[in-house]
Parts: structure tokens; sequence; C-alpha cells
């Protein structure tokens, strides 16, 4: 398995004035640069130090996110205040409450017009 088939994320820190590099499935690793290319090279570096260590001890490696399937489903828990208002919202836009919260997560074209009217209301 080779590196970039995990998830990274690089982002600057003011604390330790680098670059910091992350690996989404391997939470312990982290890596720094002056760049966030530098950073980027660190730590797929570590991430094939970590998949060699597995190997040798017959560790199992961590699935890459992207070749997961999901099902498009989920469960979130919201406060019945918010549950009712984006109720009110859906219906006030004649979409299922379904759609309304799909066009929110997906940052759709609705999303500051109804988040402008949650926070008015």
């Amino acid at each position: 398995m080779r590196p970039e088939i995990y998830s990274f994320r690089v982002r600057w820190s003011s604390e330790d004035e680098a670059y910091i590099a992350t690996a989404v499935e391997w939470p312990l690793l982290a890596a720094h640069g002056e760049t966030p290319e530098d950073a980027m090279r660190e730590i797929h570096a570590a991430v094939e130090g970590a998949i060699e260590l597995c190997r040798e001890d017959n560790h199992e490696l961590p699935a890459p996110l992207a070749s997961k399937s999901y099902s498009g489903k989920f469960l979130i828990r919201i406060s019945e205040d918010l549950h009712r208002e984006l109720a009110i919202l859906a219906a006030a836009e004649g979409v299922s409450l379904n759609h309304m919260v799909t066009e929110l997560l997906a940052g759709g074209k609705a999303t500051h017009r109804v988040a402008s009217e949650l926070v008015s209301a």
C-alpha cells in the first residue's frame, strides 16, 4: 500500500511557525515543514514508515477513507428547536426536510438565505 492513497491535510500552525501535515487515517502521525509541500513530503515519509512497521509486526493497516463505500445515510441529533426551525423553513420553501438539510450541507445556493433566516429567527 502506498501512502498516497490516504487522506492528507495541511494547515499553518502559528504556534509552531510551520506547516503541519496530518494523515486522517493515521491520527497519531503528524509532520511539519517550512512549506506545505515540505510538510506533505514529511507526512508521506512518516506514513511509509508506519506501513513498514505494521507489516513487520503483522498489524492491520487502516483502510483508506476514499476506498470505503458509504450508504449516503447517517443519523444526527439536533435540538428540538433547531429541528422545528429547519422543518418550518423546508415547508416554507416547499421542499422536504431531507432536501433542505442536504442543500445546507452541500453548500447549495439556498445556504446563505436559510442561514440568514435561522440567525434572524
